[in-house]
């Protein structure tokens, strides 16, 4: 009787693991279809604005590729790959000036920043399947987790320009660009 209540135990953990698992994967509901992410460009602006600190990020699909390139003064920029399937970026506005913080971020809309004093916003959120396509977000949220080992868990739940939902979720590790 404990050798089969030690395999139900054991079986019980690895099917939360693999469920568990599932939940975390990197992945975009946009209309019908399911868009896999795979790497996500972090842009730090630093402090902007009285008393907001700015980010932005760029989530792309799983068949594209941050290309990193160097200008004539060595400064180093991203580029995306021609052959991608989908992007994501988000230009977000947390509280303070001391650095970005992890929250959940609503729609600035019509507002000046200097209205959202205190408040996690986003400013621009725009989708799109190729370079010439954007989408742009209405309204809705995004909550961000940052882990003490510097992993984004981003959730996205938005309303676009055109009426569709744009839902999922992407974690991983950012490439970081310094623009301050």
């Amino acid at each position: 009787m404990k050798i089969l209540y030690t395999c139900l135990l054991l079986s019980s953990l690895l099917l939360t693991s693999c469920f568990e698992y599932e939940e975390e994967l990197s992945l975009v509901q946009y209309g019908s279809r399911d868009y896999a992410l795979s790497g996500v460009l972090q842009e730090d602006w630093g402090a902007h604005s009285g008393d907001h600190y700015n980010m932005d990020f760029t989530i792309i699909g799983e068949t594209s590729v941050f290309e990193e390139n160097q200008n004539a003064l060595g400064e180093t920029y991203f580029t995306l790959s021609e052959d991608f399937d989908c992007y994501l970026f988000t230009e977000f506005f947390s509280p303070g000036k001391e650095g970005f913080q992890e929250g959940t971020f609503t729609a600035l809309g019509n507002r000046k920043l200097s209205e959202a004093e205190g408040e996690f916003v986003y400013r621009r959120v725009q989708f799109g399947r190729s370079l010439e396509e954007a989408i742009f977000g209405e309204n809705g949220t995004i909550t961000i987790v940052i882990t003490s080992k510097g992993v984004y868990r981003m959730k996205y739940d938005i309303l676009m320009e055109n009426g569709r939902k744009l839902e999922g979720t992407f974690i991983g590790t950012p490439q970081y660009l310094d623009r301050k």
